[in-house]
């Protein structure tokens, strides 16, 4: 008799969401926050930077268990989803609305100077960034979901990429992305 494996409680799951999204989007987002510091006053530096990544986090925690429990409900992976989704992937690199979330990336929001409207002022910007992040890279952070083998390299390599892609004001990296994860899906279709 063949035993299915059980997906993640939801719970578990936001903590790895939190987790990934952590080690993942903190990278990229460093410079924003301390942009965000850098423009608040000086006793409210800190409470500035935590409403800003933590927000931003928060966002991303919500998309990593959204596609948990879309992977979960499809049953992705295999040998048809895996080439699929990097195809995907690769289309999403070379869209103009890719594009225009990550230019937006790169826009930061007035946060106020000071008090409560300050701080609130701070977590909307972050919900902003992140929103306009998740537009340019939800496609490339879903790959190590849906392709199993060597998952933490796939996570590395996209971490790199979106770093690059954050700290280059345009779509340099697009193109070789692109055609990289095409690359990748023709070797795991013809495996």
């Amino acid at each position: 008799m063949a035993t299915t494996a059980c997906p993640a409680p939801v719970p578990a799951t936001a903590g790895t969401a939190a987790l990934m999204a952590a080690a993942m989007m903190l990278p990229s987002v460093l410079p924003t926050a301390r942009a965000v510091a850098l423009t608040s006053r000086w006793h409210r530096r800190h409470h500035a930077q935590l409403a800003f990544v933590g927000s931003y986090l928060a966002v991303w925690t919500a998309v990593g268990v959204a596609a948990h429990v879309l992977v979960v409900l499809l049953g992705a992976g295999g040998s048809v989803a895996e080439p699929a989704a990097l195809v995907g992937a690769a289309a999403w690199e070379l869209s103009h609305r890719k594009l225009r979330s990550l230019r937006a990336c790169h826009r930061l929001s007035v946060t106020g100077n000071d008090g409560w409207r300050a701080d609130l002022a701070c977590a909307r910007a972050g919900l902003g960034h992140a929103r306009a992040c998740a537009g340019a890279c939800w496609a490339l952070m879903a790959t190590p979901l849906v392709v199993p083998a060597g998952t933490l390299l796939v996570m590395v390599v996209a971490t790199a990429v979106v770093w690059g892609e954050v700290l280059s004001a345009g779509p340099r990296l697009a193109t070789p992305v692109a055609a990289t994860l095409f690359a990748a899906a023709v070797v795991l279709a013809i495996a």
